[in-house]
């Protein structure tokens, strides 16, 4: 096991901490009432989805920046499709330098080296040899690798028994990406310690002081999910979240991570939208169809791995509606909550358009995803549309917010 056990104590250290990990820029400079999200700067860059084939060629690739003359420190975490982080790791960026990842060598145990021979004393705990950001690779061992890929692909591995995420029965690993940018190094974890699910990840209301992670709106990035064995690769940018110091000063009030704190904006990053709109095409010379990477917060701070063949208590999540339209803006069908299966039930997933039996090829889609019927319980997400033909070429649109969270409470 890695000597970062050794360190645990630092735990005290850290609940003096915590900042604003940061919700996107859609300008570079933000006003006051601005729900910034998108494709610009922020302080945390977002990846909704990944998927990973252990035994095949599928694989994701994704990357982040710093657009800035100042270097920085920047804390990636892996989560599940159930929302449970299970590895983390801290990547140093100099001045306007991009790193690029891919989801096979983490997996493996190859987790980037970074910040060897660089004066690193601006950032805190960097001299503990434990949480140095470069080492000697595969830094995981057997074990480890193999936890980590279990988790992701929901089994139990051989340093925990329990279950972090769906078994889907194809043996992929699956999950989505946060990357804050942070203010100390905090070494290699397998859990959710020195992650945004742990209670010293925000300073208490905001004001950064020994905070972990910091409101710095400087980073971007993008992803490509590549699958060599069927021809296909779709990309797009990732989701950059802005944070917006002494914004969120409401209780409660939503913020990106709230739901690790209850909802009191120490973490200061604007939410996503809830209501969604986008295309499809089912047909013509999109002969693979249409699918939706779906993104969805699940709304509770319990992010601990559960027993085998169990679920989170908050599964499965419910859609408010699904509404479909014609190219001509008429409403062909509508389907609500507890009419049909729910088709987004998890963190993140991928779902084929085709699994919602609609009567036409081509058209839109408006998506809620409030939990529940009536709405009442909105859930932030993100959703992003996939469109393939069969091994010739395919693209990825992200998808248009239509509502927004900001100033709004729980």
């Amino acid at each position: 096991m890695l000597p970062r056990d050794l360190f645990r104590h630092r735990l005290a250290f850290g609940f003096f901490a915590a900042v604003l990990l940061a919700l996107l820029a859609v300008a570079p400079v933000a006003t006051a009432q601005d729900c910034n999200i998108g494709t610009r700067l922020g302080a945390t860059v977002f990846i909704p989805y990944f998927e990973y084939d252990p035994s095949g060629g599928l694989t994701t690739l994704f990357s982040v920046t710093n657009e800035s003359s100042s270097d920085t420190m920047t804390r990636v975490v892996l989560w599940t499709d159930w929302g449970i982080p299970t590895l983390g790791f801290d990547v140093y960026l100099p001045a306007f330098d991009v790193q690029t990842f891919n989801v096979r060598d983490l997996f493996n145990g190859n987790v980037p080296s970074t910040g060897q021979g660089v004066d690193l004393s601006a950032f805190s705990f960097c001299a503990v040899s434990a949480f140095l950001p470069f080492h000697s690779n595969p830094v995981l061992n057997v074990d480890e690798r193999t936890q980590i890929r279990n988790w992701h692909s929901g089994m139990g591995g051989p340093l925990d028994a329990r279950c972090a995420g769906e078994n889907h029965g194809d043996g992929h690993v699956r999950g989505f990406v946060t990357i804050d940018t942070v203010d100390e190094c905090s070494g290699i974890q397998l859990d959710s310690l020195f992650s945004p699910a742990w209670g010293g990840y925000f300073a208490n209301g905001g004001g950064g002081d020994g905070a972990i992670g910091v409101a710095q709106n400087r980073l971007w990035g993008d992803f490509l999910i590549v699958d060599p064995d069927n021809a296909f690769a779709q990309g797009s940018e990732a989701i950059s979240l802005w944070a917006d110091p002494g914004r969120f000063t409401g209780d409660p009030t939503f913020t990106f991570y709230g739901r690790f704190s209850g909802y009191d904006g120490r973490d200061e990053r604007v939410p996503l939208p809830t209501l969604w709109a986008t295309r499809f095409l089912n047909g013509g010379p999109f002969t693979g169809g249409t699918q939706l990477i779906v993104w969805r917060d699940v709304g509770v701070d319990t992010v601990e791995p559960v027993t085998c063949g169990m679920h989170p208590a908050w599964y499965p999540l419910q859609e408010g509606f699904i509404v479909s339209r014609d190219e001509s803006g008429s409403i062909a069908s509508r389907i609500d909550v507890g009419t049909e299966s729910n088709f987004f039930r998890l963190a993140t997933q991928r779902v084929s358009v085709a699994s919602f039996g609609l009567p036409y090829a081509f058209g839109r889609l408006q998506i809620s995803l409030a939990d529940g019927p009536f709405l009442n319980n909105p859930r932030q997400g993100w959703v992003q549309t996939v469109m393939s033909a069969n091994g010739l070429y395919s693209l990825g649109l992200n998808a248009r917010g239509i509502n927004e969270l900001c100033d709004s409470a729980p």
